[in-house]
């Protein structure tokens, strides 16, 4: 579905606007999994009781290898409208927080060095 426009308007959650078009930056628990999450009703059960901020699914079986920090850029609700619309602007957003993350991190002094193969 590219929009709601056949959608019922009476489903239609209303949501305060934004005050201000600038990316924010949510600090907190990230589901992941191996299935798309689509249904709005199980988002939310599993939000409420695990104080999860979103899901995703491509960390999941990187991070039983290497366990590692995961940045999202979130596109979606995980639900029935879920499309590409936003998918380009979100992975900007979350490359940009990344390189800026990484600009900030102390390196280690030890000549060791850590590879996803070791």
């Amino acid at each position: 579905m590219e929009d709601c426009s056949l959608c019922d308007r009476l489903q239609i959650v209303p949501r305060t606007a934004r005050g201000s078009n600038e990316p924010v930056i949510h600090y907190g628990l990230i589901a992941s999994g191996t299935q798309v999450m689509k249904n709005a009703g199980t988002r939310d059960s599993i939000t409420r009781e695990r104080n999860i901020l979103c899901f995703e699914m491509e960390a999941a079986g990187l991070m039983d290898q290497l366990p590692c920090l995961v940045i999202r850029g979130i596109c979606d609700y995980c639900d029935s409208h879920k499309n590409k619309q936003w998918q380009g602007h979100a992975t900007l957003v979350a490359a940009a927080y990344a390189r800026t993350l990484l600009s900030v991190v102390p390196t280690t002094s030890g000549t060791e060095k850590k590879t996803a193969r070791s």
